[in-house]
């Protein structure tokens, strides 16, 4: 036998060993296959196991609820089926919000994922199916919000259907909006629509919407139509909006028309034109609009910028209104008893209004109050109340409003409360009150 460590031993052990080599092969192989198979077994029962205890609902729960910022709960693990072109994955009785105060809850959401998107690493849903979602509000404001809202490129993930949906909103100007049997359709692209039952205010009835949809990089509706009714009246608020643009981080509206109506033969109607809004910058500015109430009331408001972060804004005006009394009794405002009940029967007002938290300046470019014209500006702060008049008034009649003073000596005025916040002057070039006659008025009202 050739000596270890020589180049004779090992054509030794080659040639020794070379009959045997496929049978150890063979057994290696054979300890590899079983090997795997247990693999393979083992990982079976595991995601078995993993599946039975809820696995994939207690994964699922947390990857919502670090993504929405609330808890989320699920009735039992999602549910998939396997098709051809698409998958489809069903979670059964979703909630979002704590038991006690929940935010949506859920009988059943429905996706329809396309294949082809979802082996490349992208989700693409087709179609969004919300079995009896019920909503409930006002919603906390979760961290992060303001700085997500800079991004309003919205568009529709898929088509999106709802059976059976509602809504509790609560504190709406003190009251509980309530929607109920919601049904809607809305498709990625084409008509859209819903229907359902509201109720606030201890006032109820139907409602309605539909518009054409297009929804790409961003989303755009055409013929949009809100009709809201109540038990006496069908019709009682009316929407249209010929076209609505969401893109670029700005919605834009031309033109939105929007008709009131209620059992008491009140009417009021508003109309845009060219409102722009930036959530992001928290911006809005509109070159026109205008509201009628009834054939008495007029307002128009011209090239107007607000940003609500700041408090900030200014507005061209021009309103007038005639009729004051009746028009007051009609909207249910009170109004003071002067001499004569009809009066003031005409008044108008244009002017500019600029305001900067907490202040403002309001002038008055044109007044009038039946036959006395009148202008100047009004201007301090709401926070706290300090108003400054400076007001001018080329001649007014006293008469048509208060008692005729009575002969005799002076009277003495009462004296102004110590926390009265108007301070300024107001003057009057001609001043009639009973068989007064006085020119060139001058009233100051200083600080107590």
């Amino acid at each position: 036998m050739p000596k270890p460590n020589s180049w004779q031993w090992v054509l030794w052990r080659e040639n020794f060993l070379w009959p045997w080599r496929p049978a150890i092969a063979r057994s290696r192989m054979h300890r590899m296959g079983v090997g795997l198979i247990l693999l393979l077994l083992l990982l079976l029962i595991g995601m078995f196991v993993f599946w039975f205890i809820g696995g994939p609902r207690i994964v699922l729960e947390e990857v919502l609820a670090t993504r929405l910022q609330a808890p989320v709960h699920l009735q039992a693990n999602p549910r998939f089926y396997w098709g051809k072109q698409q998958l489809q994955v069903t979670l059964q009785g979703l909630r979002i919000g704590t038991q006690a105060q929940p935010r949506l809850q859920l009988r059943r959401l429905m996706l329809s994922l396309l294949w082809r998107p979802l082996l490349t690493g992208h989700v693409k849903i087709q179609q969004i199916f919300l079995d009896q979602p019920s909503v409930y509000g006002p919603w906390p404001a979760s961290p992060g919000s303001a700085a997500s809202s800079t991004n309003i490129n919205v568009s529709l993930p898929g088509d999106i259907q709802i059976r059976d949906g509602s809504l509790r909103w609560s504190g709406l100007a003190g009251h509980v909006l309530q929607l109920s049997d919601v049904q809607a359709s809305f498709p990625r692209s084409g008509a859209g629509a819903a229907t359902g039952r509201w109720s606030w205010n201890q006032h109820a009835g139907q409602g309605r919407l539909q518009m054409d949809i297009h929804s790409t990089s961003g989303l755009s509706l055409r013929n949009l139509q809100l009709l809201i009714g109540t038990r006496q009246v069908p019709d009682a608020l009316s929407l249209q909006m010929p076209r609505l643009e969401i893109q670029d981080k700005t919605l834009q509206i031309p033109a939105l028309q929007v008709r009131w109506q209620d059992n008491h033969e009140r009417r009021m109607e508003l109309s845009l034109q060219d409102l722009q809004a930036q959530p992001g910058l928290q911006k809005i500015a509109l070159r026109s609009a205008t509201l009628q109430a009834g054939s008495d009331f007029h307002m128009q408001i011209d090239h107007a910028r607000f940003s609500w972060v700041q408090w900030t804004g200014q507005a061209g005006y021009v309103v007038s209104a005639e009729h004051l009394p009746e028009l007051a009794k009609k909207w249910g405002f009170s109004w003071p008893k002067l001499t004569n009940p009809k009066v003031p029967r005409y008044f108008k007002m244009s002017g500019k209004l600029v305001w900067k938290n907490p202040r403002f300046d309001w002038s008055i470019r044109q007044g009038l109050v039946d036959s006395s014209p009148w202008s100047g500006n009004i201007t301090g702060t709401w926070q706290p109340l300090k108003i400054h008049l400076a007001l001018q008034i080329q001649r007014l009649n006293l008469g048509a409003y208060l008692p005729s003073p009575k002969a005799g000596p002076g009277a003495v005025l009462p004296k102004l409360p110590a926390t009265w916040p108007i301070t300024g002057s107001l003057q009057i070039g001609q001043l009639i009150w009973g068989k007064i006659r006085a020119e060139d008025v001058l009233i100051r009202s200083r600080k107590p």
